[in-house]
């Protein structure tokens, strides 16, 4: 995936929204926001984030991550550009 977004600022907050393909409804049910819930579980605890603020919406999500550490840029979910 490409983006013609940089981040200049990489020790900063930033807003980041997740779209669906199409704009499909998927997060419609309980099953499905919880593996969203667990990645960003999983980039709090094993990629340093920190996360500020987040949302789930049926067919997107926007959230608020920055990263925590000295850590080299790296993407924070698959398939992202890194902060």
């Amino acid at each position: 995936m490409r983006s013609r977004y940089r981040i200049f600022e990489k020790r900063q907050a930033h807003f980041i929204t997740g779209t669906i393909v199409a704009w499909l409804p998927i997060f419609t049910t309980a099953p499905r926001c919880d593996i969203l819930v667990r990645a960003l579980e999983y980039c709090r605890a094993q990629k340093d984030l920190q996360i500020h603020g987040w949302v789930i919406l049926d067919n997107h999500f926007h959230s608020l991550p920055r990263r925590g550490g000295p850590s080299p840029p790296r993407p924070i979910f698959p398939g992202c550009w890194p902060i």
